[in-house]
């Protein structure tokens, strides 16, 4: 749901590796408000959810505040 998969390989001293993640990230850049919104999407579609809460945070490197979303919802 993010804009680049998750790597936990990321904390490594691989240049090559930490080079595909920021690539691939600049190709599909999302807000946390769009990546909230497609996990909803996602989960309002599986079968047998009765409730569900998804936060979303961007830690800023270069701001001196963070970006926040979250959702709370019950199916059915």
């Amino acid at each position: 749901m993010s804009s680049r998969d998750l790597h936990p390989s990321i904390r490594c001293s691989s240049v090559k590796m930490r080079s595909f993640v920021t690539e691939a990230a600049y190709e599909n850049p999302k807000f946390v408000e769009d990546i909230l919104r497609d996990t909803v999407l996602a989960l309002r579609g599986l079968d047998g959810l009765a409730w569900f809460s998804v936060e979303c945070e961007n830690y800023e490197s270069i701001h001196n505040h963070s970006a926040f979303a979250s959702h709370e919802e019950t199916l059915g």
